[in-house]
């Protein structure tokens, strides 16, 4: 009988054990790819490609959310902290996402400003003609970043949209 036990307890013990080293190490193999994600999002974050580095996070949060679902792991730390890395780096994605669109709002704002600016050339020129599109075009990218954004560019934007027009309207009373 005592024997027997000790034949049980083995068997046990070495189908469990095969398990825990393949357990940590799918944890080894999860934790390096989240590190590899991690390194290429900051690397990405710092060259400010916003969008790489957005989808670089999210794969490393995913990595770190593998980790936690799994519940076992080599490194108790790495277990612990897992969730809380998880959660981290889907708000450094969402973050990276905002930024990038905060950058494409700043180029089509400063593109408007541009295009409105030429048209104050050509309206010190007294060529009202060339201008009055300028001001117009000008005035619909601006309306566009003021109506589809919440951004803290968007009351500027709405606001340069109502002095282009009224720059427009101002260079048609020449024409007329």
């Amino acid at each position: 009988m005592r024997t027997q036990l000790k034949i049980l307890v083995i068997v046990a013990i070495m189908i469990f054990i095969p398990f825990q080293n393949l357990s940590a190490d799918e944890c080894d193999d999860d934790y390096q790819q989240a590190k590899e994600y991690l390194d290429s999002a900051r690397e990405a974050h710092n060259e400010k490609d916003y969008e790489s580095a957005a989808e670089n996070y999210e794969k490393s949060a995913e990595y770190f959310e593998r980790i936690a679902e799994r519940g076992k792991c080599w490194c108790p730390k790495i277990l612990r902290a897992a969730p809380s890395n998880a959660q981290k780096y889907y708000q450094k994605a969402n973050d990276c996402r905002n930024w990038a669109q905060e950058a494409e709002l700043i180029e089509e704002y400063n593109r408007a400003l541009k295009i409105c600016t030429e048209g104050h050339n050509y309206a010190r020129k007294r060529n009202f003609e060339d201008a009055i599109p300028l001001f117009e075009e000008a005035a619909e990218i601006w309306e566009r970043i003021g109506e589809n954004t919440d951004s803290q560019y968007y009351q500027k934007a709405l606001s340069e949209a109502a002095r282009a027009r009224e720059a427009a309207d101002y260079a048609r009373k020449y024409i007329e």
